[in-house]
């Protein structure tokens, strides 16, 4: 009886292992046949990818512009430029800095007694 129960254990036992061993390979192929369709789908977009930034590109480019500009007879008007950065500097201190022009005109008006700006803020010698 021993024996028996014994090897029933036995066989249970590497009947367990078998289905597990099924189970996962089952597993490993579903992640594998979603991998390649994940890798398949990654090229599909690249590839397209590819192709709309060669559009845009295309779209873009400075003579195609100026076709369609004289084609339509557009008047081709050029917009003010944007403040450059300068190394760390952004459009908020350029600004300051414009700010800081026009005070140091304003301070050497001031400075000059005779001028019309200092009349003007603090009247003539006979006014005051």
């Amino acid at each position: 009886m021993m024996r028996e129960s014994k090897s029933l254990y036995i066989l249970a036992l590497t009947t367990l292992l078998a289905l597990l061993v099924v189970w996962e390979s089952a597993a490993i192929r579903r992640k594998g046949y979603a991998l390649q369709q994940i890798s398949s789908n990654l090229k599909r977009e690249q590839a397209l990818q590819y192709l709309y930034r060669a559009q845009i590109t295309k779209l873009s480019s400075p003579q195609r512009i100026l076709r369609l500009v004289r084609r339509l007879e557009l008047d081709l008007v050029q917009s003010p430029q944007a403040p450059r950065r300068l190394a760390g500097q952004d459009a908020r201190d350029l600004e300051g800095q414009s700010e800081v022009a026009a005070l140091t005109e304003t301070l050497s008006d001031a400075a000059e007694p005779d001028s019309f700006a200092w009349t003007a803020r603090h009247g003539s010698a006979e006014e005051r």
